[in-house]
């Protein structure tokens, strides 16, 4: 089983934030620090963009 690995953004639910993430073996990932998302539940409720379908998404969340 190769190791791949997806860039893209994530949304929380229903929220209007998009917040920078990768996939990693079906694992989501965020890559930021804001509220909720250190914890594994908002993995749950999140869905992926991957840039390769959607290059014109950026994040626009603003915690780094």
């Amino acid at each position: 089983m190769e190791n791949t690995r997806q860039e893209g953004v994530a949304r929380i639910g229903s929220g209007d934030k998009l917040h920078p993430a990768y996939i990693e073996n079906n694992n989501l990932f965020f890559q930021c620090r804001c509220g909720g998302t250190s914890n594994g539940w908002s993995a749950h409720k999140a869905t992926f963009f991957s840039k390769s379908k959607y290059p014109h998404l950026t994040r626009t969340c603003r915690i780094k």
